[in-house]
């Protein structure tokens, strides 16, 4: 026996590490500072000491212990994008101010808060960055979240405002979730 190894090995290992790679790939979207944008990366001069304290003393408010499911983005041009059939987007917003979420094939996490009532900013959220199949939405959900600055619950359903272009993001409560607060 050859201590050699073979070239398919090589080969299948390279594969194997790549898609690692692949799932394990992450970025960060700028995060946002209670009252304004910040400095270059949206949150200069902020410790993790201070955004833990800032995050802590903002309460959670009637959000806090949600979980959300996108029926479409409403864009200022009258146009709706929505989840194509199966794909999975959802919202979760812990009383803690920690945020979980998934957008089709990727997977996220953040901080938001809430400084009253209508308000509501989410901090820095890093997500998978997997390519997802033709017709996804996921790439534009993931754009919009940096840019909330407000929410409106209508209907049972969770409105949220963007403040860069005007968009409408629209959530329904995920089943057996507490979208009526």
């Amino acid at each position: 026996m050859s201590d050699r190894i073979h070239p398919v090995h090589w080969t299948r290992l390279a594969l194997a590490l790549a898609a690692l790679a692949v799932l394990t790939a992450c970025v960060t979207a700028p995060s946002l500072r209670d009252g304004g944008e910040g400095g270059a990366n949206g949150d200069a001069g902020t410790s993790g000491t201070q955004a833990t304290e800032r995050r802590t003393q903002a309460p959670a408010g009637p959000l806090g212990g949600t979980s959300w499911r996108l029926v479409a983005i409403q864009s200022t041009d009258g146009s709706a994008h929505r989840p194509r059939g199966g794909a999975d987007y959802r919202l979760t917003l812990g009383a803690d101010g920690d945020m979980r979420l998934r957008a089709d094939c990727n997977r996220g996490s953040g901080t938001w808060h809430s400084r009253g009532p209508g308000q509501l900013r989410f901090g820095a959220i890093a997500t998978t960055r997997a390519l997802c199949p033709e017709g996804s939405i996921s790439e534009r959900y993931l754009r919009q979240l940096p840019s909330v600055r407000s929410y409106e619950r209508r209907d049972g359903h969770l409105f949220l405002g963007t403040g860069a272009d005007g968009a409408v993001i629209e959530l329904a409560p995920v089943d057996g979730g507490t979208g009526d607060g």
